[in-house]
């Protein structure tokens, strides 16, 4: 792990990278590389996997792209650590608003574990995210480069503080 990096979460389908004091900063939870196994799609409310969509990186990328007000600044394909994929920058479009029910998090469920990894993560206005699809066995490994507006940009996070070298160091067929 490069210095001022930890491993703040290893388990079974999913592991947490970050710097010293990046994350658990507010109801965000700051700045981050999560890597998961078998990730599903998100229904747009609730904690459950949306029904009809497939596991590769192709069809979770196609879902993404018909997202009600997730903006997808880059889609490009990528190679990382030996597997193939889409990588995904996303945002939240300016004035959106949820239609989930009153009192819930302003924000766009972007990933739900499918079993070896158990999480819901969302992305909403005060954050910027990398989110790197990769087609693995039949499913998929899903890697989230997340960044805290008030940390950091995308850009700044992958570049200047060594996320992008992190993820660029991956290796996943041995």
């Amino acid at each position: 792990m490069p210095e001022g990096w930890t491993n703040g979460e290893d388990l079974p389908g999913q592991v947490l990278l970050s710097r010293t004091g990046d994350t658990d900063v507010d109801t965000w939870g700051g700045s981050y590389i999560g890597i998961y196994q078998n990730v599903r799609a998100p229904a747009p409310c609730g904690e459950k996997p949306q029904a009809g969509v497939g596991t590769s990186a192709t069809d979770l990328a196609a879902w993404y792209r018909t997202r009600p007000g997730l903006q997808i600044v880059r889609d490009v394909p990528v190679t990382v650590g030996g597997l193939t994929g889409t990588a995904l920058d996303l945002t939240v479009d300016r004035g959106w608003t949820t239609s989930c029910p009153p009192g819930a998090l302003n924000a766009i469920p972007i990933l739900i574990g499918g079993g070896v990894s158990d999480f819901h993560h969302v992305i909403g206005p005060p954050l910027e995210m990398r989110l790197i699809l990769l087609n693995w066995k039949d499913g998929n490994v899903a890697i989230e480069v997340t960044a805290l507006l008030g940390q950091h940009s995308l850009t700044n996070y992958l570049h200047e503080t060594g996320a992008d070298a992190i993820v660029n160091s991956f290796d996943f067929a041995s």
